[in-house]
């Protein structure tokens, strides 16, 4: 155990995988139980990429889900792809024939009616056992069920109509068929999953549809769907893109109204590119992909930046204006100077509580909150840095107070 501390963990689930991939006849699927738990409420698949194929007739359907399969572990990152298991077990087919059934009186579901009695049962009375009342089933015998011979022997009754063999009307057969049938929508569907490994999911779900969407050919009637992850995030991403665009409109009126000044709202906005250059840079230089956390992270710095912003401008229109200071070199240094100590506490104090999350590269149950401290401690440096040069700077050069600044709200 000495030796295996401290080694990565995408090393060590790829070890898990070539180990365990040597055994005959298993299928692998790396994860956690959390995670599967989640993949499953997305899709119903215990995998972060789950593709549905859709069609009718069920061996054709397993002949593109292993087409499915050849293509996906072609693709880079994709891993522990599988199809979706489906066993044969025993059957006993019996197939009308509508001319004999005809040529004798007969319907389908005279038919049907003996093949449910004799297998499922039917209800032939009830039995008291105390105070219980149980039901009296009456089928064929296991040995009459198993002998094809037995079965061509049982005796199909309609009202006014002489009995005919089974085996007049029908053709026997012991075969074997699939023990399950899924469907999902109306439509029989098998699923081939996968897991990601050394990229995004975005990306190599991405790659994946493009792939398939040349190489596989689909029957007319057959089609692809793509769920788990990837649909989940790509809806999750809208959303907030909505959200983040109806906040931005209600923070520019807040600030207009504060304001009251079309410059003052300019300069306050001026921060959030610079916020979020600083968020972008950092996620990039650790390695980190673009996911809903990063968004999140994103979207944290930039409220933070705008109030380090709007401190500054608040207190450079109250020295104008309070304080009857003249627009100058001097208003814009004191009123920086007067509130560096409260953006740089709110800057560190953020900062330094957010290290050790960003420091957890790999650590269990940190995956989506090392990304978020990771973008936000970028944000807050940059926004930081940059507030304190690029607020005064614009400041100054667009003169909100020889525009005409007014007293905010």
């Amino acid at each position: 155990m000495d030796a295996l501390e401290g080694r990565p963990q995408s090393e060590v689930l790829a070890e898990i995988r070539k180990r365990v991939g040597e055994l005959p006849g298993v299928a692998v699927d790396v994860g956690r139980p959390i995670g599967h738990r989640i993949d499953h409420m997305l899709s119903g698949v215990e995998a972060p990429i789950a593709v549905k194929i859709f069609g009718d007739d069920l061996a054709e359907l397993q002949r593109l889900a292993g087409r499915a399969a050849e293509l996906l572990k072609e693709t880079h990152g994709l891993v522990d792809v599988r199809v979706e298991s489906q066993s044969l077990v025993p059957q006993v087919q019996i197939l009308p024939d509508p001319d004999r059934l005809r040529a004798h009186g007969l319907q389908v579901a005279d038919l049907n009616h003996v093949a449910h009695a004799g297998f499922a049962g039917v209800k032939a009375g009830e039995v008291m056992d105390n105070l219980l009342s149980r039901d009296v089933v009456v089928r064929f015998h296991p040995r009459a069920r198993a002998d094809m011979t037995s079965l061509g022997h049982a005796l199909i009754r309609a009202e006014g109509l002489p009995p005919v063999p089974l085996s007049s009307v029908a053709t026997i057969r012991d075969t074997f068929g699939p023990g399950l049938v899924s469907r999902e929508n109306g439509r029989r569907r098998v699923i081939v999953s996968a897991n990601v490994a050394g990229r995004d999911v975005s990306s190599a779900t991405e790659e994946a549809a493009n792939l398939l969407s040349r190489e596989l050919d689909l029957p007319e009637g057959y089609f692809v769907h793509f769920e788990g992850q990837y649909e989940s995030r790509q809806k999750a991403t809208r959303e907030m893109l909505f959200m983040a665009g109806l906040v931005f409109l209600v923070v520019i009126g807040a600030l207009s109204l504060h304001f009251r000044n079309g410059l003052l709202v300019a300069q306050a906005l001026l921060s959030v590119p610079a916020a979020l250059s600083g968020g972008i840079v950092a996620a990039w230089w650790s390695g980190q992909d673009v996911s809903i956390a990063t968004l999140v992270g994103l979207i944290a710095v930039a409220g933070i930046s705008a109030r380090n912003v709007i401190m500054l401008l608040t207190r450079y229109q109250s020295l104008a204006i309070d304080e009857g200071m003249s627009f100058g070199r001097e208003l814009v240094m004191r009123g920086t100077a007067e509130r560096v100590p409260a953006i740089l506490m709110t800057a560190l104090t953020a900062a330094f509580a957010l290290v050790p999350l960003a420091l957890a590269g790999g650590a269990p149950g940190k995956e989506i909150l090392q990304p978020m401290a990771i973008v936000i401690i970028g944000g807050l440096v940059s926004s930081t840095l940059l507030s304190l040069v690029l607020t005064p700077a614009a400041y100054w050069l667009l003169g909100g107070d020889r525009r005409g600044a007014t007293k905010p709200c």
